[in-house]
């Protein structure tokens, strides 16, 4: 039988950084490796590459997933937009919905 990503992704996360398994988001951070695996990506190396540059932030799950949008060009899953925190507002388009829960949020420019 095949495992489910969070299994199969498992021990390259552990590797990564311990914190990304015991996240309630892993799931959906492994779906996503699953994705990049699927298109054709070397997920190991992309990964590893991704966290060397700057170690994953308090929500590690998240930050690994934004990393890895931006740079693979992975798009997000519908099952991760209807996570509990997903970016959602009533008066928002589900492309600026989808837009708002791939792209970090920016740092406010301290105001003088």
């Amino acid at each position: 039988a095949a495992k489910a990503p969070a299994d199969r992704w498992a021990p390259l996360a552990l590797h990564l950084d311990p914190r990304l398994v015991e996240q309630g988001d892993w799931p959906a951070t492994a779906a996503m490796l699953q994705q990049a695996h699927e298109q054709g990506h070397d997920v190991g190396a992309a990964t590893r590459a991704l966290v060397d540059e700057a170690p994953l932030g308090d929500r590690p799950a998240r930050d690994l997933r934004y990393r890895i949008v931006s740079r693979l060009g992975v798009g997000v899953s519908t099952e991760e937009a209807s996570q509990p925190g997903a970016a959602r507002s009533p008066g928002m388009t589900h492309e600026q919905r989808e837009t708002a829960v791939r792209r970090p949020p920016q740092p406010k420019s301290p105001r003088r």
